[in-house]
């Protein structure tokens, strides 16, 4: 009996004990989300290049579910601002701005923040070695996304996206992986990506305030080059025509920097491009198009600049937008990844997009004949100043149309401000300026020798700057009417022989007739500007190239001026009519240069550079022409021999002054230090408040 109430004892005891719940499993310390995460992130505090994603794993909140089998990670390289979804992850980094974008694995400047939805996406429940990633394995982010792997023998993408190398972390609670940019909004179905750049164009000519970066530029031709010296050379690397979405994919190739170019009829993402220098161009670098007013009064001060005008590069500081702002070009480069698909945007458009488009080579043409027989009229009307000025034409020995009190103030010194003469020497000056730089942004493509036709363009308009400079001594670099300053004369001589010597090097030797200028006539235009600042061996270097070229030779003494003379380097007879025949000695042209200037002026260098015999070789070979008895050349017997052979040709006036022999001109009532300019015309400067008058006016 006892014995049978133990077995039943025992059975009881037992099947009790069965139905009891078994005491939970310790939760493995190792697994726990918190030791996870910080094992992960403690590792990869040193990788910067993905340290965005780093920063916010830290804070990420997962539960005990979600890692107790361990996790593998896809930790995508630092992003730039937009870059979420495969579609915009490459987007650009400018805003407006035509600066080509693109995103570098290295590159901890720019980020942006993920959000926890979107760290899951790269979080996958388990470890997945390297050898797991069989290829068309699927695997599901915590969020519950598709993850499609791809593997072609050691290379691996994850829905499209490639894997950085193997693992960069490895253990038996996690996986961790570089991935070239985030799985956000990709797909399993997404090709994997290749090392390949795709560019956008963007027509800023079309600009509105809707449409920030004008449209898309259909049909563009897109240049990429391995250097700017292959620009330069023009040895493009790969070529090919935007889509009707104003893109073209260069699909496989090389990893490296692709300098871009993009060209579409006359627009382009090249601006105010410089002759060749050291075998590279320079040109202006775009930092954005003026959306508002607000935007251009906020910048560096750019001539006529309007919303939808491109925002130049303010390169070297100074608040003024000019040619020592130019950079060396292509400006636009993107840096192309090995495995990666990168992406970059480009604008297009002119110097100044909301100007009208490009001229017709008629109407360029025809503008180009009006311009220069203004300029033509202008430099005869300067002439005949510089000429009552000096003392080779005192005012009863010019025509009477001539002898009005405006001319009569001048040639005694009592001209004001308000002058109409003085005004209009200034004001026509400047609007050929003005339509000089309008018919360079509008020069139509396809127009023959159109580089030779810009390089004319750029040293005429020099050579106006340069004859305002001489008379007015304080002038303004053109710009928007209202603004106009002239406290900065160096700026403007720079101007002035920056455009000289990159038109000289764009220009040919010779030229069919002394109309258009060539390399030569535009040298010795520098020459003049080099003598205006007392810079003598410039001017001896520069005359004696003309020299020693021997494209022009001196004309005996009674046809210097005769119609095609051998030593007329530059001139145009439009508005040569009788009257100013009759001033300027009943002559056949009116040369703006010609060599005999050319001997003078190296002349007057070598006697200030000491160098006697070149000087007297030179002095020698005038005073011959001229039938004179020889005289050593000294700096009075240049002086007077100057004026004997260049007089009413303008700039004697400015010469004299240059001597220092103002004094001579004290019985007509010159003022040393304020006859020395003519008067800032009183109308500019009641309309530009920081136009300054210049001294005694």
């Amino acid at each position: 009996m006892k014995r049978n109430l133990l077995i039943a004892f025992v059975l009881f005891i037992s099947i009790t004990s069965c139905k009891k719940e078994k005491p939970p499993i310790p939760e493995s310390e190792e697994r726990k989300p918190e030791v996870i995460i910080n094992e992960i992130t403690t590792k990869l505090a040193g990788a910067d290049s993905i340290s965005t994603f780093t920063a916010a794993l830290k804070k990420i909140t997962l539960t005990t579910d979600e890692t107790a089998q361990g996790i593998t990670v896809f930790a995508p390289l630092n992003q730039s601002p937009g870059q979420q979804a495969r579609s915009s992850r490459m987007s650009s980094l400018g805003g407006t701005s035509n600066r080509s974008s693109e995103t570098s694995p290295t590159d901890t400047t720019k980020k942006t923040v993920l959000t926890d939805s979107e760290l899951r996406d790269h979080i996958v429940k388990g470890v997945f070695n390297f050898a797991d990633l069989t290829n068309g394995r699927m695997l599901t982010g915590l969020n519950g996304n598709q993850l499609k792997v791809t593997r072609v023998a050691d290379t691996v993408w994850i829905n499209g996206i490639r894997i950085g190398g193997k693992q960069i972390m490895s253990s038996g609670n996690e996986a961790v992986y570089a991935v070239k940019s985030i799985l956000t909004g990709t797909a399993v179905n997404d090709e994997p990506q290749s090392t390949s750049l795709e560019i956008t164009v963007w027509d800023a000519t079309q600009w509105s305030a809707a449409k920030p970066k004008g449209d898309l530029a259909i049909d563009a031709w897109v240049s990429l080059y391995l250097s700017q010296k292959d620009y330069a050379d023009s040895i493009p690397a790969i070529e090919g025509r935007t889509d009707i979405n104003g893109k073209i994919i260069f699909k496989k190739v090389s990893a490296g920097v692709y300098y871009i170019k993009v060209t579409h009829g006359s627009k382009s993402n090249i601006f105010n491009r410089s002759a060749k220098q050291n075998g590279l161009y320079a040109g202006y670098a775009n930092a954005g198009v003026f959306q508002n007013q607000s935007e251009i009064n906020a910048a560096a001060t750019q001539a006529g600049a309007a919303p939808g005008d491109f925002k130049w590069v303010d390169v070297n500081a100074d608040g003024v937008i000019n040619n020592d702002d130019r950079i060396t070009l292509p400006y636009e480069k993107a840096t192309v990844v090995v495995g990666a698909l990168r992406k970059a945007e480009v604008m297009i458009g002119s110097l100044k997009n909301t100007q009208a488009p490009a001229l017709t080579e008629t109407e360029f043409n025809s503008t180009l004949s009006n311009v220069e027989s203004n300029i033509s009229i202008w430099h005869k009307r300067l002439a005949l100043i510089d000429g009552i000025l000096s003392p080779k034409a005192p005012m009863d020995s010019i025509p009477p149309i001539f002898s009005s009190p405006n001319y009569l103030a001048i040639s005694t010194f009592t001209a004001n401000a308000s002058n109409q003469f003085i005004k209009d020497i200034w004001t026509q000056g400047y609007e050929s300026i003005t339509t000089l730089t309008t018919l360079q942004e509008l020069i139509p493509t396809g127009i023959a020798g159109r580089t030779e036709k810009i390089a004319r363009i750029r040293a005429t308009r020099a050579y106006i700057y340069l004859q305002l400079l001489t008379y007015y001594g304080n002038i303004s670099l053109q710009q928007s009417p209202g603004k106009l300053k002239n406290n900065d004369r160096p700026a403007v001589y720079n101007y002035i022989t920056t455009e000289l010597r990159e038109a000289t090097a764009a220009l040919p030797s010779s030229v069919s007739g002394a109309v258009n200028l060539n390399a030569h006539s535009v040298r010795m235009i520098s020459a003049k500007a080099a003598l205006l600042d007392k810079k003598y061996q410039e001017v001896a270097d520069l005359t004696q190239a003309i020299i020693d070229a021997g494209r022009y030779t001196l004309a005996s003494k009674n046809s210097q001026f005769n119609s095609n003379s051998s030593e007329t380097m530059w001139e145009n007879s439009v508005g040569f009519d009788q009257n100013f025949k009759t001033y300027f000695y009943n002559r056949a042209t009116m040369p703006y240069l010609r060599l005999t200037e050319v001997y003078l002026m190296n002349i007057e260098a070598n006697i200030a550079l000491n160098n006697t015999t070149k000087a007297q070789a030179y002095f020698d070979l005038l005073f011959n022409r001229a039938g004179y008895p020889l005289r050593q050349a000294t700096a009075g017997e240049l002086r007077g021999f100057w004026a004997d052979q260049m007089p009413r040709e303008g700039n004697l006036f400015a010469s004299m002054l240059r001597w220092g022999i103002s004094s001579q001109y004290s019985f007509r009532g010159f003022v040393e230090g304020k006859h020395n300019r003519l008067p800032i015309p009183q109308s500019v400067i009641d309309a530009n408040e920081n136009m300054l008058q210049n001294p005694g006016y």
